[in-house]
């Protein structure tokens, strides 16, 4: 009895480093639970405050928590000043619980950019004034507020780096001085880094990301293992992409062709069709598909879908699939979202000659569809938008771990594996 009395006293203590071995088993068992229930049981105890609140305890949770793919549906307009909501959404297109946004003056508007470990990221504007940038959590509630650009400067695009691998992300906006012409040619460039908390500029980089003219909710970046990498469009032609430039999380910029590659038009007959970069045209996007860059192209008849998976990004090499017809009658109006789920590629389009829009699931392996949400959002009503999620404990300044927490994570994992 006495021994089980010890027991509760020492897991009840304040100073949970001297818990020991007990402690890292029972965070190893607590990480696996829903996000949920971990914020509830912050509420439990002094002990179960200090375990979840410890450095590491975000990135264990976050590390053993199931990977469910989600999905999180942005329901907003093309101008972005009309209300909008935040939905989860699962793989099969099923939407269910509303999330909250961040407090939104009147007249205000978010702009959604990206996520990264259950951090969302947009940009913020009141009217026609833009803010600045904001970071938040939809699980915690959390937010940040990053300072916003110099009332001398416009902030032409904004981009979000980050990597899994050093546990941090950077924040780049491409700038043009109000007092000079409207030409992104010779852009400035600024980064944020959570830890400085402060702007900085670098060099370098000849063309900042710009929206897609067709598709203006679309990103206008993409991540893929700690390199961020956006199209750079013709200067002959605005509506026709050039290239593609990247720059990796030491800052190195790289410049990245676009396919240029033998597919096949008809498999059955061998006929094949030379694609190169001339070739491509507004309806060209970029996206993250299992760990590698997708260049994703819609044909000039908008009748077939066409992607490439970037296999070497110093040579510029592609690899090819071949083309997926689209399931759409008459033109296209746009396609707002192209994103990896499972091992499909969620596209959100909209037709001209329809009146909703169409939630298409490509099996990139296969090159064949399935159909979800069809009919559910109307054209006008509301301009539909996903970007993938995973609800997480991270803190929205995405705190760096110090070397005796890394230590003592390592500790608990090779305590917890040995004893099982």
């Amino acid at each position: 009895m006495s021994g089980d009395t010890n027991m509760r006293v020492c897991m009840g203590c304040d100073y949970v480093r001297n818990v020991g071995y007990m402690e890292g088993l029972t965070e190893k068992i607590v990480s696996e639970l829903p996000v949920d229930c971990l914020l509830e049981f912050k509420l439990v105890s002094k002990f179960w405050y200090k375990l979840i609140t410890e450095p590491t305890f975000d990135k264990l949770q976050f590390d053993c928590a199931p990977k469910d793919p989600k999905l999180i549906l942005y329901l907003g307009s093309q101008d972005f000043h009309t209300d909008e909501d935040l939905f989860l959404m699962d793989r099969d297109g099923v939407v269910s619980e509303y999330v909250t946004l961040p407090y939104l003056e009147e007249d205000s508007s978010l702009k959604l950019l990206c996520s990264f470990n259950g951090l969302v990221f947009c940009t913020k504007s009141v009217g026609e004034d833009e803010l600045g940038i904001q970071v938040f959590n939809p699980t915690t509630r959390e937010v940040l507020e990053i300072p916003g650009t110099s009332p001398s400067e416009i902030t032409e695009s904004v981009g979000v780096l980050f990597d899994t691998k050093k546990e941090g992300y950077k924040i780049f906006r491409f700038l043009y001085d109000e007092s000079e012409s409207n030409d992104n040619s010779n852009c400035k460039c600024e980064v944020y880094t959570p830890d400085i908390r402060e702007w900085r500029k670098i060099s370098g980089i000849v063309k900042g990301p710009v929206p897609n003219l067709l598709s203006s909710l679309f990103p206008s970046h993409v991540c893929v293992g700690g390199i961020m990498y956006w199209l750079v469009w013709s200067e002959e032609d605005i509506e026709v992409p050039g290239y593609i430039l990247s720059i990796d999380m030491d800052e190195n910029i790289t410049r990245v062709e676009l396919p240029t590659i033998l597919i096949s038009d008809e498999p059955e007959e061998g006929d094949e069709e030379m694609v190169d970069a001339t070739t491509f045209n507004i309806l060209t996007f970029l996206t993250e598909y299992e760990g590698s860059l997708a260049c994703v192209s819609v044909d000039n008849d908008e009748s077939n879908v066409y992607i490439w998976l970037l296999t070497n990004h110093g040579k510029s090499t592609w690899c090819g699939k071949n083309g997926a017809p689209l399931l759409i009658d008459g033109s296209l109006g746009g396609i707002n979202s192209i994103v990896s789920v499972d091992k499909e590629l969620l596209f959100i389009i909209k037709p001209d000659m329809e009146n909703h829009f169409f939630f298409h699931f490509l099996n990139v392996e296969e090159m064949t569809w399935r159909i979800s949400c069809e009919g559910v959002f109307k054209i006008g009503e509301c301009e539909p938008f996903v970007l993938p999620y995973a609800e997480s404990l991270f803190r929205c300044d995405f705190r760096q771990v110090t070397s005796e927490a890394r230590e003592r994570l390592i500790k608990i994992e090779n305590d917890v594996n040995g004893d099982s």
